[in-house]
């Protein structure tokens, strides 16, 4: 699975209920019209599905399907071997937890408005 589908599936999968198209931009760091064509692929194959928000009428929803669901709990599961393999099997604990913190602050700063 392309690793683009796989981080959509994985924002949507989270969100209760599903994701907002505005959220769901933000939240995988793409341009609204670059998620706009990468979710009509996704809802042409089946993966995903796009309604009003009942909480919110201007808003476009995002949720899974059963098909896309399916796809997404197979994809976890080679995702996290992967991970476990490559990843998490070579460092310790406080290795880890210095990857985590420098990813999040480089992750902050390509959310912040640039100078």
């Amino acid at each position: 699975m392309d690793l683009r589908y796989y981080d959509v599936l994985l924002h949507v999968a989270e969100g209760e209920g599903g994701r907002r198209m505005t959220e769901l931009a933000d939240a995988i760091i793409l341009s609204k019209s670059g998620l706009t064509s990468l979710v009509d692929r996704m809802e042409r194959e089946g993966l995903l599905e796009r309604s009003p928000d009942p909480r919110d009428r201007r808003a476009i929803l995002v949720t899974l399907t059963e098909h896309g669901a399916e796809r997404f709990r197979e994809a976890s599961e080679l995702h996290r071997a992967f991970v476990r393999r490559m990843f998490t099997s070579r460092v310790s604990d406080d290795e880890a937890a210095t990857i985590v913190d420098v990813l999040a602050r480089v992750r902050s700063g390509a959310t912040e408005p640039s100078d």
